[in-house]
């Protein structure tokens, strides 16, 4: 492929990805948790029950609506799909081309790297699934503390768990064993809004690298036609 064709291409992929994130941001969930005090939060109770070893938990939470957060996701989406030109996974091979000097290249590589260890890493919130409502014990928590979730697989769970054709373990998970344990359901889902909302800044640094990338692009346009018209 051409220089000059390969430029094209990768200003509209960036082009594409700038239209998508203001899309994204236009969101109904954005906008409410961009202009709405404390539009996220929870609160877990819990209390012994009385002459026994066991306890009773209930979780109070605020957040935006189911509604507002379905429509968010399906925008959010085209960023994880390989097939769309503005997703993230299109721009890593697009960074990764040869195309960019070092210097765009090294802050993508260094954001999509911090990025996907923040996935990979325990929420502030550690929950695990279990069934159990006994006493926490030294066993009983280190077999909890080994089926902990990450960010990466809450993300994950609710983004595709509940699609029609969603993938395993996924659907199983969020379909039929955490509603079995609402409270654990509740954190489970508050986290991943967190980790949404998260996203939602990766993203804006993205844009800024990206705007830096088109800058760089029309630096190389501005030479190329320099040379062909001297």
């Amino acid at each position: 492929m051409k220089k000059s064709e390969a430029i094209t291409q990768a200003r509209k992929r960036l082009e594409e990805f700038d239209f998508e994130l203001k899309e994204l941001l236009a969101e109904e969930f954005t906008t409410t948790i961009n202009t709405q005090k404390n539009a996220l939060q929870i609160r877990l109770n819990v209390n012994r029950i009385e002459l026994t070893d066991r306890f009773e938990t209930s979780v109070e939470s605020r957040a935006p609506t189911k509604t507002q957060v379905k429509s968010f996701v399906l925008t959010l989406r085209k960023f994880e799909n390989v097939t769309d030109p503005g997703s993230l996974p299109r721009l890593d091979g697009l960074y990764r081309s040869g195309l960019f000097s070092s210097e765009i290249g090294g802050y993508w590589e260094q954001a999509f790297s911090v990025w996907n260890q923040y996935l990979d890493r325990l929420p502030d919130i550690r929950i695990a699934y279990t069934q159990s409502k006994l006493p926490p014990t030294p066993e009983r928590m280190a077999t909890a503390v080994s089926c902990l979730y990450t960010n990466r697989y809450l993300f994950n769970a609710f983004m595709y768990g509940l699609q029609s054709h969603s993938q395993e373990p996924y659907r199983t998970d969020v379909r039929e064993r955490w509603p079995r344990l609402p409270e654990f359901y509740a954190l489970a889902y508050f986290i991943f809004l967190g980790i949404v909302v998260e996203y939602v800044n990766f993203l804006r640094f993205v844009l800024q690298i990206n705007n830096k990338a088109l800058e760089e692009l029309s630096a190389i346009e501005e030479k190329q036609r320099i040379a062909r018209n001297p």
